[in-house]
């Protein structure tokens, strides 16, 4: 109930003492499943009291944006979901493409935001940029291959 965000999550949430989160990324099995419906993942993603702490291949994190520790580096405004790839509403193309740039700068072993990358350029017809994006992504699967993870 809690992982499909069904409509008592913040209850159970509540209920749990729940203040932070590592979410896998949603498979297409479970988008399937959902059939179009937010799960947890997007809840916390829309949800102002939740921030997005990091993400990766594998997962996002988030926690509860009170109680946050001074300092503390977030993606608290970081304009598009991570796992569904869903901008924000006010998100332009420009900021979203400088956020997937500059996550995947910071990040040189994932290849998740280059993924979103890749797939916003190729949509808006920028196939050499797409190429060149698909490339890194190549290269990037190709060290952690040879570094077996």
């Amino acid at each position: 109930r809690l992982r499909y965000g069904e409509s008592d999550w913040q209850a159970v949430v509540a209920r749990l003492g729940i203040r932070t989160f590592v979410l896998k990324h949603t498979s297409a099995g479970e988008r399937r499943f959902q059939q179009g419906r937010p799960n947890l993942r997007q809840h916390l993603y829309a949800d102002p009291r939740y921030v997005l702490v990091d993400f990766d291949d594998v997962a996002s994190v988030y926690t509860e944006r009170a109680g946050l520790p001074a300092g503390m580096a977030t993606l608290a405004d970081f304009p598009l979901d991570p796992d569904s790839g869903q901008p924000r509403a006010e998100a332009t193309s420009a900021a979203i493409e400088q956020a997937l740039l500059a996550h995947a700068g910071a990040h040189p072993g994932s290849t998740r935001a280059l993924e979103m990358l890749a797939l916003r350029l190729s949509r808006a017809g920028r196939r050499a940029e797409a190429t060149q994006v698909e490339s890194e992504m190549t290269r990037r699967l190709a060290v952690a291959a040879v570094a077996g993870k």
